[in-house]
């Protein structure tokens, strides 16, 4: 596979797209092509097939959807009826989403032409959604071998109308079982049919899919593309991970894996939107009810869910509705933990078949492919299978330009796979990119004091530094403030209160799902009144966790006040008449490091002896400096019964 330099970025209009495409492009504020659109949709359009190999977040998508729906609009006189083109994906969320956006651009062309998602379960569905279907088809490998094998769908058929075959995250396709369905569906395909095969990682599956379905094909790496300065070497280049990510590790012990997420997420120490990865449904469970415990509200993902849930979840997390969405990994990847302990020739697998629960969707993932919006921290609680597979979680942040960071939990039983990850991830060569590699917010740009030489000198010693950093933010005097409520709390989470729980939001989402599909269909407005962030307690948690008083928080602790893209306003946000109050309530003794603790969410809790001293000092304060100034005191109009009424 050749490197491709990046070329100097152009138009939409001067790479040989149709007028009509090029004006939807425009409605939709798109004007310059990201370098892999660059490089890719010129081959495509020039009729060759294509093999790109391209990093997470880079445009992909629209990499081979342009050409698509140019062809579709260039032979709509010739060749009638669906089944144009097909985009073969592994996941049913991916399907939605690649249906989503061709269906946005493709809306705004100006012909009929219409993108259909094959995602319907059982045969009369498939039959229905097949009749149904549009010009663009896009679908994981399972649904079209059913229609070929029902006779829904027929070599005919395929050879009269199908002009372009896409695979997209084809590194996935194989690994996630779809091989007999490939090795079905690709005789079926005319060989002058052009073929498109898009991966973010290159392994043997790929150079199999690539022999299967293509000619010939033009093979492009673009991972260098997105950075004109990036070397040999560096992550980018390497793994296929945006340069604008920033990775960070945190060591504790397994017990404090719960502690640590709620600390970061309670005290506001990384950015929002935050996206949480575990490796089973259990720990997601337990990780949300913990949370919810303190307040923190979040919403879980995960392959027991019905689809309509799921595709409801991910929209109304990319709108901002809730800050923290708890993802399972893919039910096709293996955790660290259970390929350590099937190297053992151990493992869970038994135990969980024994258990029975939910059936999981086998086309379920979130790690692949998905478009997060606005997500600017990844928390791994659990550590993925593979290096791979922490490419595929760093890669929904750091989208199209945006910085973002991962921070990872390692305990002291994964300090290989720290290892492996910290040489596979490499030192940092890049020094011209101070943001990323600095950690430092969106919004922060470095200063230069004019040194000369001796901030060259700096800058290359950070250009050294290991790009897997230790996440600083966290202390451990902080930690161990919160660990007498939070040790109570995970105590108080057994595996019956996780039953329960899980009971309770399958039955939810399956309200939601499959009794209101029809009302919500009709009413669409209403479908936003839907929440997936709601608590799953029995009992409503004490009320006096969900405020972390001032002396549990450590002084050293420096917040992350940065505002999501998409998501709520941080807490450091504040109206203006509550801001001017504030400042009317200052004096030395709260500049002293002390701050008094807000009345609301106290419930039950009783000042301690030293807030009632420091609370007496400053009131005495507050009218010796009154009686200072001479400033007259302006009494209440009592309006209802006509006089004044004095404070004391």
């Amino acid at each position: 596979m050749t490197a491709i330099k990046r070329q100097a970025a152009k138009s939409f209009n001067e790479i040989g797209l149709d007028h009509r495409l090029q004006r939807a492009l425009g409605k939709r504020g798109f004007s310059t092509p990201t370098p892999v659109q660059t490089e890719c949709i010129p081959r495509t359009l020039e009729g060759k097939d294509v093999v790109a190999r391209a990093r997470t977040g880079s445009g992909k998508t629209l990499a081979y959807l342009l050409p698509a729906i140019n062809k579709v609009l260039l032979t709509e006189d010739d060749v009638k009826g669906s089944f144009k083109v097909i985009v073969l994906v592994p996941t049913r969320e991916l399907c939605e989403q690649v249906k989503n956006e061709a269906t946005a651009t493709a809306e705004l062309c100006g012909g009929e032409i219409k993108a259909t998602a094959l995602i319907a379960e059982g045969s009369q569905q498939l039959k229905r959604a097949i009749a149904g279907a549009g010009q663009i088809v896009v679908s994981t490998p399972s649904k079209i071998a059913a229609a070929l094998r029902e006779g829904l769908l027929t070599s005919a058929m395929l050879t009269s109308r199908l002009k372009m075959l896409i695979l997209d995250e084809a590194d996935l396709l194989l690994s996630y079982g779809y091989e007999e369905d490939l090795q079905l569906i690709a005789p079926q395909i005319p060989r002058s049919c052009q073929c498109m095969l898009m991966s973010a990682t290159m392994s043997e599956d790929v150079e199999k899919l690539q022999k299967l379905v293509l000619h010939n094909p033009v093979a492009l790496n673009l991972l260098n593309c997105a950075d004109p300065t990036s070397k040999k070497g560096d992550l980018a280049a390497g793994l296929g991970v945006a340069a604008e990510v920033t990775h960070f590790a945190y060591n504790c012990s397994r017990e404090d894996k719960l502690l640590s997420v709620m600390t970061i997420l309670k005290l506001g120490l990384v950015r929002k939107k935050a996206l949480i990865f575990v490796n089973n449904v259990d720990n997601g469970f337990r990780l949300k009810l913990f949370l919810e415990s303190f307040g923190v509200k979040s919403a879980l993902l995960n392959a027991e869910l019905p689809l309509n849930s799921r595709s409801h979840i991910l929209q109304t997390f990319n709108k901002g509705l809730f800050d923290y969405l708890i993802a399972t990994d893919d039910v096709h990847a293996a955790s660290h933990d259970q390929s350590k302990s099937s190297k053992k020739g151990g493992g869970k697998k038994g135990k969980d078949l024994k258990r029975g629960g939910a059936k999981k969707d086998e086309e379920f993932g979130v790690t692949r492919g998905i478009d997060f919006k606005g997500v600017r921290t990844i928390i791994n609680f659990d550590l993925p299978s593979s290096v791979q597979g922490y490419v595929h979680r760093a890669g929904r942040t750091g989208r199209a330009g945006e910085s973002g960071s991962t921070v990872t939990l390692f305990t002291p039983e994964d300090a290989d796979f720290q290892e492996l990850l910290a040489t596979a991830l490499g030192p940092n060569k890049d020094a011209s990119k101070p943001a990323a590699a600095s950690g430092l917010a969106a919004d922060e740009e470095p200063t230069s004091s004019g040194r000369g030489d001796e901030d060259d000198d700096e800058g290359k010693a950070k250009a050294e530094e290991e790009v897997l950093k230790p996440f600083k933010r966290l202390t451990k005097v902080q930690l161990e403030a919160m660990r007498y409520r939070g040790e109570d709390i995970a105590r108080s989470i057994t595996k019956n209160v996780i039953k329960d729980a899980r009971a309770k939001e399958l039955k939810l989402e399956l309200l939601n799902s499959d009794r209101l599909k029809d009302y919500f269909e009709e009413h669409a407005a209403e479908k936003q009144l839907l929440r997936h962030d709601k608590a799953l307690h029995r009992k409503a948690p004490p009320v006096h966790l969900k405020h972390v008083p001032a002396y549990l928080k450590d002084a050293s602790t420096v917040a992350d006040r940065g505002v999501s893209k998409t998501g709520h306003r941080g807490k450091g946000f504040l109206p203006g008449a509550k801001r001017r109050n504030i400042e009317r309530s200052k004096d030395p003794l709260k500049a002293g490091g002390f701050i008094k603790a807000p009345k609301k969410g106290l419930g039950e809790e009783e000042h301690t002896e030293a807030e009632l001293k420091a609370m007496a000092i400053g009131k005495r304060e507050a009218k010796r400096k009154a009686k200072e100034d001479h400033t007259a005191f302006v009494p209440k109009a009592n309006v209802r019964k006509g006089y004044k009424r004095q404070r004391n």
